[in-house]
Protein backbone atom coordinates (compact mmCIF):
# COMPACT_ATOMS: atom_id res chain seq x y z
CA UNK A 1 0.00 0.00 0.00
CA UNK A 2 3.05 2.39 0.93
CA UNK A 3 4.54 1.47 -2.75
CA UNK A 4 0.76 2.73 -4.26
CA UNK A 5 0.81 5.93 -2.18
CA UNK A 6 4.20 6.62 -3.16
CA UNK A 7 3.72 5.83 -6.84
CA UNK A 8 1.00 8.18 -6.22
CA UNK A 9 2.64 11.09 -4.75
CA UNK A 10 5.21 10.88 -7.11
CA UNK A 11 3.32 11.20 -10.52
CA UNK A 12 0.35 13.43 -9.06
CA UNK A 13 -1.98 10.56 -10.25
CA UNK A 14 -5.21 12.59 -9.25
CA UNK A 15 -8.08 10.41 -11.15
CA UNK A 16 -9.57 7.07 -9.80
CA UNK A 17 -9.01 5.25 -12.71
CA UNK A 18 -5.24 5.74 -12.64
CA UNK A 19 -5.26 4.55 -9.37
CA UNK A 20 -6.89 1.76 -9.69
CA UNK A 21 -4.83 0.60 -12.93
CA UNK A 22 -1.83 1.03 -10.92
CA UNK A 23 -3.19 -1.34 -7.98
CA UNK A 24 -4.48 -4.13 -10.25
CA UNK A 25 -0.75 -3.68 -12.21
CA UNK A 26 0.85 -3.91 -8.80
CA UNK A 27 -1.86 -7.36 -8.37
CA UNK A 28 -0.46 -8.62 -11.35
CA UNK A 29 3.59 -8.10 -10.37
CA UNK A 30 2.44 -9.71 -6.88
CA UNK A 31 0.95 -12.94 -8.65
CA UNK A 32 3.26 -13.11 -10.75
CA UNK A 33 6.13 -12.86 -8.21
CA UNK A 34 4.88 -15.47 -6.01
CA UNK A 35 3.98 -17.64 -9.20
CA UNK A 36 7.98 -17.89 -10.07
CA UNK A 37 8.85 -18.05 -6.27
CA UNK A 38 7.08 -21.04 -5.69
CA UNK A 39 7.97 -22.35 -9.15
CA UNK A 40 11.55 -22.62 -7.76
CA UNK A 41 11.05 -23.74 -4.52
CA UNK A 42 9.53 -26.83 -6.26
CA UNK A 43 12.50 -27.86 -8.52
CA UNK A 44 14.46 -26.92 -5.47
CA UNK A 45 12.71 -29.99 -3.59
CA UNK A 46 12.51 -31.91 -6.76
CA UNK A 47 16.59 -31.60 -7.33
CA UNK A 48 16.91 -32.30 -3.71
CA UNK A 49 14.96 -35.39 -3.92
CA UNK A 50 17.24 -36.32 -6.86
CA UNK A 51 20.65 -35.95 -5.24
CA UNK A 52 19.58 -37.85 -1.91
CA UNK A 53 18.43 -40.98 -4.20
CA UNK A 54 20.82 -40.38 -6.39
CA UNK A 55 22.08 -43.67 -6.74
CA UNK A 56 18.52 -45.42 -7.49
CA UNK A 57 17.76 -42.45 -10.28
CA UNK A 58 21.22 -43.15 -11.67
CA UNK A 59 20.96 -46.75 -11.99
CA UNK A 60 17.72 -45.94 -13.93
CA UNK A 61 18.91 -43.96 -16.53
CA UNK A 62 21.83 -45.86 -16.97
CA UNK A 63 20.35 -48.55 -17.74
CA UNK A 64 18.04 -47.30 -20.17
CA UNK A 65 21.28 -45.45 -21.80
CA UNK A 66 22.72 -48.77 -21.84
CA UNK A 67 19.75 -50.35 -23.46
CA UNK A 68 19.76 -48.30 -26.60
CA UNK A 69 22.09 -47.25 -29.07
CA UNK A 70 22.95 -44.35 -28.05
CA UNK A 71 26.42 -45.01 -27.10
CA UNK A 72 27.47 -47.79 -29.52
CA UNK A 73 26.00 -46.41 -32.68
CA UNK A 74 25.51 -42.96 -31.45
CA UNK A 75 21.93 -43.56 -32.99
CA UNK A 76 18.86 -43.81 -31.85
CA UNK A 77 15.23 -44.63 -32.95
CA UNK A 78 11.57 -44.75 -31.81
CA UNK A 79 11.74 -47.74 -29.66
CA UNK A 80 15.11 -46.45 -28.15
CA UNK A 81 13.21 -42.90 -27.23
CA UNK A 82 10.34 -44.72 -25.68
CA UNK A 83 12.61 -46.69 -23.57
CA UNK A 84 13.95 -43.59 -22.67
CA UNK A 85 11.05 -41.87 -22.14
CA UNK A 86 9.71 -44.28 -20.24
CA UNK A 87 13.24 -44.37 -17.59
CA UNK A 88 12.87 -40.10 -17.46
CA UNK A 89 9.01 -40.45 -16.27
CA UNK A 90 10.61 -42.27 -13.14
CA UNK A 91 12.38 -40.01 -12.24
CA UNK A 92 11.58 -36.57 -10.24
CA UNK A 93 10.14 -34.30 -12.83
CA UNK A 94 12.81 -31.20 -12.64
CA UNK A 95 12.89 -29.15 -15.76
CA UNK A 96 15.94 -30.99 -17.52
CA UNK A 97 13.84 -34.42 -17.40
CA UNK A 98 10.77 -32.86 -18.13
CA UNK A 99 12.09 -31.03 -21.37
CA UNK A 100 14.19 -33.99 -22.11
CA UNK A 101 10.57 -36.21 -22.43
CA UNK A 102 9.47 -33.25 -24.41
CA UNK A 103 12.61 -33.35 -26.66
CA UNK A 104 11.98 -37.19 -27.31
CA UNK A 105 8.22 -36.96 -27.61
CA UNK A 106 8.59 -34.60 -30.93
CA UNK A 107 11.53 -36.59 -32.44
CA UNK A 108 9.18 -39.93 -31.65
CA UNK A 109 6.39 -38.21 -33.21
CA UNK A 110 7.97 -36.81 -36.65
CA UNK A 111 9.68 -40.34 -36.62
CA UNK A 112 6.55 -42.13 -36.56
CA UNK A 113 5.22 -39.60 -39.16
CA UNK A 114 7.98 -39.73 -41.24
CA UNK A 115 9.75 -42.79 -40.45
CA UNK A 116 12.56 -41.41 -44.10
CA UNK A 117 13.71 -39.30 -41.17
CA UNK A 118 15.59 -42.49 -39.38
CA UNK A 119 17.45 -42.74 -43.00
CA UNK A 120 19.57 -39.58 -42.26
CA UNK A 121 22.10 -40.64 -39.50
CA UNK A 122 24.12 -37.85 -39.69
CA UNK A 123 21.25 -35.45 -39.13
CA UNK A 124 19.88 -37.68 -36.04
CA UNK A 125 23.35 -37.36 -34.58
CA UNK A 126 23.73 -33.64 -34.96
CA UNK A 127 20.27 -32.40 -33.98
CA UNK A 128 18.75 -35.41 -31.54
CA UNK A 129 21.95 -37.83 -30.25
CA UNK A 130 23.97 -34.93 -29.24
CA UNK A 131 21.87 -33.04 -27.70
CA UNK A 132 20.53 -35.45 -26.12
CA UNK A 133 23.76 -36.65 -24.91
CA UNK A 134 24.75 -33.22 -23.48
CA UNK A 135 21.18 -33.26 -21.53
CA UNK A 136 22.34 -36.13 -19.68
CA UNK A 137 25.51 -35.29 -18.82
CA UNK A 138 23.89 -32.73 -17.18
CA UNK A 139 21.30 -34.56 -15.46
CA UNK A 140 24.54 -36.91 -14.28
CA UNK A 141 26.76 -34.08 -13.45
CA UNK A 142 24.00 -31.97 -11.04
CA UNK A 143 23.33 -34.71 -9.42
CA UNK A 144 26.70 -36.31 -8.94
CA UNK A 145 29.41 -34.37 -7.67
CA UNK A 146 32.31 -37.17 -8.63
CA UNK A 147 30.69 -36.77 -12.25
CA UNK A 148 30.78 -33.23 -11.41
CA UNK A 149 34.26 -33.35 -11.42
CA UNK A 150 35.10 -35.52 -14.27
CA UNK A 151 32.77 -33.30 -16.99
CA UNK A 152 35.02 -29.93 -15.12
CA UNK A 153 37.98 -31.85 -16.42
CA UNK A 154 37.57 -33.08 -19.47
CA UNK A 155 35.19 -30.01 -20.86
CA UNK A 156 38.65 -27.55 -19.06
CA UNK A 157 41.19 -30.23 -20.95
CA UNK A 158 39.03 -29.63 -24.70
CA UNK A 159 38.81 -25.94 -23.79
CA UNK A 160 42.59 -25.38 -23.61
CA UNK A 161 43.54 -28.13 -26.17
CA UNK A 162 40.85 -26.35 -28.36
CA UNK A 163 38.67 -29.17 -29.02
CA UNK A 164 35.00 -28.48 -29.57
CA UNK A 165 32.59 -29.71 -27.35
CA UNK A 166 30.20 -32.08 -29.37
CA UNK A 167 33.47 -34.15 -30.20
CA UNK A 168 33.64 -34.47 -26.47
CA UNK A 169 30.23 -35.53 -25.65
CA UNK A 170 30.14 -38.93 -26.71
CA UNK A 171 33.16 -40.21 -25.26
CA UNK A 172 32.68 -38.01 -21.82
CA UNK A 173 29.28 -39.90 -21.77
CA UNK A 174 30.82 -43.36 -22.31
CA UNK A 175 33.34 -42.54 -19.87
CA UNK A 176 30.52 -41.82 -17.42
CA UNK A 177 28.54 -44.54 -18.18
CA UNK A 178 31.62 -46.82 -17.23
CA UNK A 179 32.01 -44.99 -13.98
CA UNK A 180 28.70 -45.61 -12.81
CA UNK A 181 28.29 -49.38 -14.13
CA UNK A 182 31.48 -50.20 -11.86
CA UNK A 183 29.61 -48.14 -9.23
CA UNK A 184 26.58 -50.09 -9.50
CA UNK A 185 28.52 -53.70 -9.64
CA UNK A 186 30.62 -52.41 -6.20
CA UNK A 187 26.83 -51.78 -4.63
Amino acid sequence: MFLILLLIKVSRIQTFTDISFYIILFGVLLVWFFMKFYKVRVQRKLWNEFISNKDKYEIILAEAINDTKLLTEEFIDTEDGKRLIKALNKLPMVEAVRSTIVFLGRFIMAAERNPEVLEERDRIRESIVIPLMKQFIFIFAVIDKDVREIVEERVKKADEEGIQLENIVSPLLKEIMEKLSAMEISN
